[in-house]
């Protein structure tokens, strides 16, 4: 998944800075989006390997409350 985004990311900011006019704002707004995917797979994917290594069975009780 980190990998899609980081090739997806570097094709959407390649076509932002090859423009003939690049708005730095909007390939600046797109890196952040980029960085905070990234981000957030890294967690998901920390978390899930915590909770695997610990040996915890899922619980769906809480689902219920969202």
């Amino acid at each position: 998944m980190q990998l899609v985004i980081l090739v997806m990311g570097g094709i959407g900011l390649a076509v932002l800075i090859f423009q003939p006019v690049p708005h730095l704002t909007r390939i600046f707004g797109f890196f952040v989006f980029v960085a905070f995917l990234l981000a957030l797979t890294l967690a998901l994917k920390e978390q899930t390997e915590e909770r695997l290594l610990t040996s915890q069975q899922p619980t769906f009780s809480s689902l219920g409350k969202v």
